[in-house]
């Protein structure tokens, strides 16, 4: 696993051919961790949400939504915005 290193000494735990370029936690405890992410793989950028959960003293890959251009994310944020007003 690599991934940029965090002011906690820490490294977000992600495939070894992902370069994280720079991380943002969103949510993190004893047994989960959220963080949305702006890696490069093979050359492209995309900016991905993972959410990990720790498992034997080790971070496993639980869910991950990658968004690949500013198009898919106002895609994802009017849908969002929508159900978001109903809460």
């Amino acid at each position: 696993m690599s991934g940029k290193i965090k002011n906690n000494g820490q490294k977000y735990p992600v495939h070894e051919v992902i370069k994280v370029i720079r991380g943002v936690d969103i949510y993190r405890s004893e047994k989960w961790w959220k963080a949305a992410l702006l890696t490069e793989n093979y050359g492209k950028r995309q900016v991905a949400v993972y959410q990990w959960i720790k498992k034997e003293n080790q971070w496993k890959r639980k869910q991950k939504m990658s968004i690949v251009s500013k198009d898919e994310w106002g895609k994802i944020v009017e849908a969002c915005a929508k159900l978001v007003a109903e809460l």
